[in-house]
This record gives C-alpha cells, sequence and structure tokens, in this order.
C-alpha cells in the first residue's frame, strides 16, 4: 500500500527533467543513443525503494540505474547482451580510490604512442592487416590514414595494462573518443544516435589529444563519483553480460526493475557499436 501511494505521487511530477545537468558524476563518461536522464532512476529509485534493496536493470545500456542505485547505497544488478554497454557500465560505477595510479596509467599509455610515432611507426597498413578485410574497409571508409594509426598505437598500449579495473576505464575512455554526439575521431556524424553520414569534409581532431582530454575529463568525474559515495553504505554494482530473456537470478531476489528498453525501430544500436572496433 505504502509503494502503492509512493507511485501516485510520482505520477504527478513531471518527469521531462527538462534543463536539469544530466551529466553529473560519471554520467558524461561515454554517450549512448537514447539513454534515460538520471534523474529518472534515482526518483524512482529513492521513491520506491530503501538503502540495502536491491535494484535490477535487465537492460542495463549506459548503468544510469546502476550508478544512482549506487550512490542511493542500493545493491545494483545490470544486465545487458551488448559488450559495449557491459563495459561502460563497468568504468561508470568502478569506485577508485587511488586516482594518482590511473593517471600514471594514462600518462604511460600516450608516451608509449608518443615514442611510437617519434620512431616514425605510422604506417596504417601495419595495423590492418590482422583485421578481416571487412573491418579493413569499414576503418578506410570512416576514418582517415592518421587517425586509424593514432587509434591502432592507444588500444595497443592500453591492451598492455595489466590491472583490469583500470583498464576497463581506459578501454571506455578510448570508445568515447569515437563514439560522440558528431562522430568524435571518425567522419561520421550523428553517431550516438545511430544515424551515422560520412562527411569527408570533417575537421577531425588528432585521436591523441582527444584521448588525453577525455582522460582528464573522465578522472575529474571519477573523482567526483568517489566522494558521493564517501563515508556511506555502498558496494559496487553486479555488470553481467547475459539476456534479459534469460536472466541468471533466482525470483524474487530483487525489490525493484528500472530500466529503459531499448528503441528497437527507431535506433540502430549495432550500427553507432561498431564503430570502436579497435577495442
Amino acid at each position: 500500500m505504502r509503494r502503492l501511494c509512493k507511485l501516485r505521487e510520482i505520477y504527478h511530477i513531471d518527469l521531462s527533467f527538462r534543463g536539469q545537468d544530466t551529466s553529473y558524476l560519471t554520467h558524461g563518461l561515454h554517450s549512448f543513443a537514447a539513454k534515460f536522464p538520471p534523474q529518472l532512476p534515482q526518483l524512482f529509485i529513492n521513491k520506491l525503494t530503501e538503502p540495502g534493496d536491491v535494484i535490477l536493470d535487465p537492460m542495463v545500456g549506459s548503468g544510469t540505474t546502476l550508478v544512482e542505485a549506487m550512490v542511493s547505497g542500493r545493491k545494483g544488478i545490470g544486465v545487458d547482451i551488448d559488450p559495449l554497454a557491459v563495459l561502460i557500465s563497468k568504468a561508470k560505477t568502478r569506485i577508485v580510490e587511488d586516482l594518482r595510479e590511473i593517471r600514471c596509467v594514462c600518462q604511460n599509455v600516450l608516451k608509449g604512442v608518443g615514442s611510437a610515432l617519434f620512431r616514425g611507426e605510422i604506417d596504417p597498413k601495419k595495423y590492418m592487416d590482422i583485421f578481416p578485410r571487412e573491418t579493413r574497409i569499414f576503418f578506410d571508409y570512416w576514418f582517415r590514414p592518421e587517425t586509424i594509426t593514432e587509434l591502432a598505437l592507444l588500444i595497443n598500449e592500453i591492451r598492455k595494462v595489466e590491472n583490469p579495473n583500470i583498464r576497463v576505464i581506459l578501454e571506455t575512455i578510448f570508445s568515447s573518443i569515437i563514439v560522440t554526439k558528431s562522430g568524435g575521431v571518425s567522419l561520421a556524424r550523428d553517431l550516438a544516435h545511430s544515424r551515422p553520414h560520412r562527411d569527408p569534409g570533417k575537421r577531425v581532431e588528432s585521436a591523441v589529444v582527444t584521448f588525453r582530454y577525455k582522460a582528464e575529463k573522465a578522472l575529474k568525474a571519477l573523482k567526483e563519483l568517489r566522494d558521493s559515495v564517501k563515508g556511506a553504505e555502498h558496494e559496487e554494482p553486479s555488470v553481467i553480460r547475459g539476456d534479459a530473456k534469460e536472466l541468471p537470478l533466482p525470483d524474487e531476489s530483487v525489490d525493484l526493475i528500472v530500466t529503459s528498453p531499448p528503441y528497437a525501430v527507431a535506433i540502430d544500436y549495432p550500427r553507432a557499436h561498431s564503430f570502436p572496433s579497435f577495442g
């Protein structure tokens, strides 16, 4: 009965959240097609559950529900069949106590790329041969040769990172420089909405410079997330790669389900998410 009363209260609230900041904490870490504003799951979680309750998002997307569950002192569980969604959700909910370690690793990655460029390792064919022919055609169409080289050097250095918790964050930053509304370092436009079209005249920033900029933004966001849960009861959510139709959970094991189902007809998610293929 209490929960029903709370639901009636919610019905009278403006759920558009126009004009509100939707990129606080780690919500702005990575673009994602048709994600809902974080204020929406925040409202339902705070109104309908208590600290310690279990919140499930069976189609977790970019992890918006999980971030809000965590900072609200709830246990979050996210499931998604999309490997990019799983990657982003893990990175966005990572509590990093020592951010200096991530900064140091980022600097080493950039140093490794800089050394390779200084040595003249700039032939994109060198990095393309490991991919199937269809993938190479895809890269050639959407990226300039110098961008392919920089992206390949970046992901090669990121793969050398031994700490998996740090590597998942760097892989997400890497993906974020490609999957953006304007297409990031690719020649695509409107990539985040999965309606990309090629613009050969597009001004493309250096992938290395863009990665450095995005890494600094990510560090600030991760610090904000860490500080928001300091001293509070919290735990990192569970992020599972799986099918929403066959959830790996026992019956009656969650207190609330909050999700934003994919716009199956309107948005071509695989097309947009195929771009970070270097990873």
